[in-house]
């Protein structure tokens, strides 16, 4: 979706859905940003089961592209679960530096 850490680059996911077998966008219909919510639940809990750092820096990159949104697109269920990582990530690094 076109994010870096390294330089650092938001990524773009403001789209309809996602490709994750060919890696494209799909823009047809109504874009549903808040999705950025769902996909980093299941990167931070592939981080979880993995202990990969690529899903938690890609994690990471979704909750930033939520962060970077100036309006609210809560259409469906997608975006609580952005909320419910931003919680999970900030226990984590809370007990990491206790």
């Amino acid at each position: 979706m076109g994010g870096s850490d390294a330089p650092w680059q938001q990524a773009d996911m403001n789209h309809r859905a996602w490709s994750f077998l060919q890696m494209q966008p799909n823009d047809n219909g109504v874009k549903e940003p808040e999705a950025a919510g769902a996909y980093a639940w299941v990167l931070y809990n592939a981080w979880k089961e993995t202990s990969d750092p690529k899903y938690l820096k890609a994690a990471e990159c979704s909750m930033e592209s939520l962060n970077g949104l100036t309006s609210n697109p809560s259409y469906e269920l997608q975006l609580p679960y952005g909320m419910y990582v931003a919680a999970k990530l900030n226990g984590d690094f809370v007990l990491h530096w206790q």
